[in-house]
């Protein structure tokens, strides 16, 4: 089998795969269910509770500068509060103190607050200077249609959102929708999504001032900022929780910098994979390999990593080498790295 078909037969299944379930979230969202009215509702240690009919939403304050907004089942038992993605759970007690406002609950830190209407609940955000930075759409809100569930967020037009991760077209994403759902998508185009990575995490800027937003769900999720309705953006998920985290900034880098806290920052880098990369979708065989790296050198071009694609491995299996192509891997392996090169392979 040509190794053009091993690479797109399986992104023709995801692809195929993506508009199946996107297809089935359509057809099953014909009736959606708003955050309506707050039932109970008590503070705790960490933030406050509000109960409502058929959902449970938890206010955390984790610092300061974050807020965690959890939207899960209301009944007797408590769902296990888990992530892949978050690695500091920790933070210790906050100072944060309660105001109990009519038909509104309102959650300040030392940074900024959370006022939290309770009929129906819309949950918005502001600094301390009562400047709004976040609001939840007034009509819709939290809202859920069978297992599916959504925020909508107003959206000002002098509002931008940049982020998202490894996504196609321009930086701004305003006035465009993007899924989430890895796929092996070889020479993508400016409007190919989705792509190969998901990280759900965005900022807002409007008028100087940042927000981040870090949406901590690992089903079939998407991300509409205006292309459905100019005035407001939304972000939701198949299934699971609306577990996302509110960071205020008010720059940037503020902002960065507590997500980082969040989701953990990537160690320093080696210092040879900082210099200039050869990289494409194959060299082979093990002469060609060599050719490349003796052009670099004879040339007088810097390069510090050659990398191998597919067509290193035996049958295309990973972690494995074709021993006609490459007869000798330990000492091609150790050439190169006389010569200054690192060797990256994919196993894909």
């Amino acid at each position: 089998m040509k190794p053009e078909t091993l690479r797109h037969k399986p992104q023709i299944h995801a692809l195929l795969l993506f508009f199946l379930l996107h297809l089935a979230f359509c057809i099953a969202n014909g009736q959606w269910q708003t955050a309506d009215k707050t039932l109970e509702s008590f503070q705790t240690d960490k933030g406050y509770v509000f109960f409502l009919e058929h959902k449970k939403v938890e206010l955390t304050v984790l610092s300061p500068e974050i807020f965690r907004i959890r939207v899960s089942e209301n009944d007797l038992l408590d769902h296990p509060d888990n992530s892949w993605a978050v690695v500091k759970t920790d933070w210790g007690k906050q100072e944060f103190e309660i105001k109990n406002l009519e038909n509104v609950i309102v959650v300040s830190t030392s940074k900024m607050e959370a006022r939290v209407i309770l009929s129906p609940l819309r949950i918005s955000f502001y600094d301390k200077e009562g400047k709004l930075l976040n609001e939840d759409d007034p009509q819709k809100g939290i809202s859920w249609s069978g297992n599916e569930i959504v925020v909508w967020k107003t959206m000002p037009s002098d509002e931008f959102y940049f982020g998202l991760g490894e996504k196609s077209g321009s930086l701004d994403r305003k006035g465009k929708s993007y899924a989430f759902w890895n796929s092996d998508i070889p020479a993508y185009k400016a409007d190919t999504d989705p792509l190969y990575q998901t990280i759900p995490f965005f900022y807002g800027i409007r008028k100087g001032i940042t927000y981040g937003i870090f949406f901590d769900n690992t089903y079939y999720s998407y991300f509409n900022f205006g292309k459905e309705h100019q005035e407001k953006y939304s972000f939701g998920a198949s299934d699971g929780e609306l577990n996302y985290y509110f960071i205020y900034g008010p720059k940037p880098k503020d902002v960065l910098k507590s997500y980082s806290l969040l989701t953990g920052a990537m160690p320093l880098p080696p210092k040879w994979s900082l210099g200039y990369q050869q990289c494409r979708w194959s060299y082979y065989p093990e002469s060609r390999v060599r050719e490349i790296a003796q052009n670099f050198r004879s040339r007088s071009i810097p390069c510090d990593v050659i990398y191998l694609d597919i067509h290193y491995m035996d049958a295309y299996k990973c972690f494995t080498w074709d021993s006609t192509r490459f007869p000798n891997p330990k000492k091609l392996t150790s050439d190169l790295a006389a010569e200054g090169f690192n060797d990256c392979y994919n196993v894909e």
